[in-house]
């Protein structure tokens, strides 16, 4: 027998080998006798809620964001309020029947969950860790990114030198850099 052949023939071994190796770690991974736990369904982690067994779920939803929460002839309307329906009826609370929507301004989400008159809020609302010592997030349903807008033959890339945002807002941030020291304020210089 030649020095070749008998290394081919080791090499041989030594592949089927390094294979049922393998397979049998494998098959051993796979029979794990631990069982898996129980996932929890939504009607019982429902159960551990204050809200188990209310005939109606209060919705705490913006009436002044175009698009996203408006009040139009009396009836709220759009993507928070979609969204507010469409956790309500996972939650089992199907139909607007089930539903009361209640407008809240924007500075009065937390006092509005923590007080009882909502059970939950769904308006645009950053998540920060001020407010995660407050309330619960149930995660972003919506992410957006702040933009300024300027006409097309525009020069300006960035926030021109007089921008205007809504107080009390986390945007102003985003969108305009901090104050220099030879800026005048017609308005505070508090950053939110």
């Amino acid at each position: 027998m030649n020095v070749g052949s008998s290394q081919s023939r080791l090499r041989a071994v030594a592949t089927t080998l390094a294979v049922a190796v393998t397979l049998t770690l494998a098959a051993a991974a796979g029979c794990d006798s631990r069982k898996e736990p129980d996932l929890s369904s939504v009607q019982e982690k429902l159960r551990e809620t204050h809200i188990y067994g209310q005939s109606k779920l209060r919705i705490g939803v913006a009436t002044n964001e175009p698009l996203m929460g408006e009040l139009r002839n009396g009836q709220h309307v759009g993507f928070d309020v979609e969204i507010g329906r469409y956790v309500a009826a996972s939650l089992g609370y199907e139909g607007d029947q089930r539903l009361e929507f209640v407008s809240v301004a924007t500075e009065d989400r937390i006092p509005a969950l923590q007080g009882g008159m909502v059970d939950l809020v769904v308006s645009s609302f950053s998540m920060t860790e001020e407010r995660r010592k407050l309330v619960s997030f149930a995660g972003p349903y919506f992410v957006t990114t702040q933009e300024v807008m300027v006409r097309p033959d525009s020069r300006t890339r960035s926030a021109p030198s007089r921008t205007c945002v809504t107080r009390p807002t986390r945007s102003a941030p985003a969108v305009v850099p901090p104050p220099r020291p030879s800026w005048r304020s017609t308005r505070s210089r508090r950053w939110w």
